[in-house]
């Protein structure tokens, strides 16, 4: 939020968070499949960082414990964190939706899922403080199933780790 206010500041244009309804709508760019690229989890290797078996054949896993869960069977080429850009495009032509680092959106967890706002905007709690944000897209060392573009996750806004980044939208 820091970064997209200073960007707006500098550019005279305005940054921000998407939500989590644009978000989504971006990742599934307009798919009906199970992920953008279809049904087949050993095709995400072309599409997203995640992982996968060379992440399993990484001797030195973060925090220094490995996974109680199978990896993909595929190889994405990277063992942890890998450079942005390096996947094939979703048909929308974005890259990076899924995998590499859970992305951190505007959205305020609220369980359950609330019914309004209805209209895309963000959900924000309005007596008091947000005590969970949602991330979306997943990091390259989560399990397969919270890969898909409608899973979130809820996080802490003041969690910092090698596992979170985000991903800027700006309003026309």
């Amino acid at each position: 939020v820091a970064y997209a206010a200073w960007l707006s500041g500098k550019t005279g244009k305005k940054y921000r968070l998407p939500t989590e309804a644009e978000w989504e709508y971006a990742a599934r760019a307009n798919t009906k499949t199970k992920w953008p690229w279809g049904d087949d989890d050993a095709q995400g290797c072309q599409y997203e960082n995640l992982f996968d078996i060379d992440g399993k054949a990484n001797p030195n896993p973060p925090d220094g414990k490995k996974l109680n869960y199978d990896p993909v069977n595929c190889k994405d080429g990277y063992a942890m964190l890998s450079p942005v850009g390096m996947f094939k495009a979703n048909p929308f032509g974005l890259k990076d939706m899924l995998g590499n680092a859970w992305e951190w959106v505007q959205d305020c967890v609220v369980n359950p899922y609330p019914a309004e706002p209805n209209d895309g905007s963000a959900v924000e709690k309005m007596d008091g403080e947000c005590e969970k944000r949602a991330v979306r897209g997943a990091s390259w060392y989560t399990r397969m199933d919270r890969h898909r573009p409608s899973f979130r996750g809820a996080d802490a806004e003041n969690t910092a780790s090698h596992q979170f980044g985000f991903r800027l939208a700006r309003t026309l």
